[in-house]
């Protein structure tokens, strides 16, 4: 899911970076093409990541039981310093991420401030539908390890999966919105700053979409973190592997990152014939 995070980054960039004057003597088209190239780019190299992860995954799962050590240690009550610092890299590398996309951008910031809508929207979903014993003690899964009841840690890890298939869910749903403000906007008059002669803000609901994506896919990511923390102590408290869906990215995730490719290139199909 790594690998398709820095895609719909770069999808963001690139619809951004439409809007925007190219340097005098550069071909706007050869720069769409090569942003376009380098977005499916990083999702071929997530798909081909997840797909190595699965056959080592598969490779491990046939080897014979004799192989394996049944004596597994069990994690320590208490703060995880390593998962802290985990985190701080992969927030890090995000934030460079986005630093250098919003310079090739023409320094536009492609995570604008109307992002604080979909955190509040997804804390707003956390507070509301979460039922079980503590939901800090639940976010505290990223950074800290701390033995629970039999019964909510099965709660949790329902209400974790339920949720990440509900964020999902918005993803599509607000990425089919995006060809209806394509066909509004179709009548109105290219913009002045258009780079390619036709109008851009024909594609502004793909990139708030893009920009949902973003914030949606990284959620997912931090839950699927806890999730298998949740299923660590179902493990140690039961003997009881808790498997989740194995295949969620490819039928929840891979959808929606379709959809938002395959409405962008019919838009530009639209925008050039008419």
């Amino acid at each position: 899911m790594t690998g398709l995070l820095g895609s719909i980054l770069g999808f963001i960039s690139l619809i951004m970076a439409m809007e925007v004057p190219p340097p005098p003597g550069v071909d706007p088209t050869a720069i769409t093409i090569s942003n376009i190239a380098i977005t499916i780019l990083c999702l071929i190299y997530g798909f081909t990541g997840a797909l190595i992860t699965y056959m080592i995954q598969k490779y491990h799962e046939m080897q014979s039981n004799d192989n394996y050590s049944s004596d597994i240690e069990k994690p320590k009550e208490g703060f995880k310093l390593f998962s802290l610092i985990y985190f701080i890299i992969y927030l890090s590398l995000n934030i460079i991420a986005i630093s250098i996309l919003s310079a090739n951008s023409g320094n536009i910031i492609i995570l604008p401030f109307e992002s604080i809508y979909y955190i509040a929207i997804i804390t707003i979903i956390f507070i509301l539908f979460y039922k079980g014993n503590s939901l800090f003690n639940l976010l505290k899964d990223l950074f800290w390890y701390i033995p629970d009841a039999n019964n909510n840690i099965k709660y949790n890890l329902q209400f974790i999966r339920n949720v990440k298939k509900i964020f999902a869910m918005i993803i599509s749903v607000s990425l089919l919105c995006a060809p209806i403000m394509m066909l509004n906007v179709l009548a109105m008059p290219p913009q002045e700053s258009n780079i390619l002669d036709f109008n851009t803000l024909s594609f502004s609901g793909l990139k708030h979409g893009g920009i949902q994506f973003f914030w949606i896919l990284s959620t997912i990511i931090l839950l699927t973190i806890m999730e298998g923390r949740e299923a660590t102590k179902l493990y140690y408290l039961t003997g009881k592997i808790s498997s989740g869906d194995r295949f969620y990215s490819i039928k929840y995730i891979l959808g929606p990152a379709f959809l938002i490719f395959f409405i962008f290139i019919i838009g530009i199909i639209q925008s050039l014939l008419f």
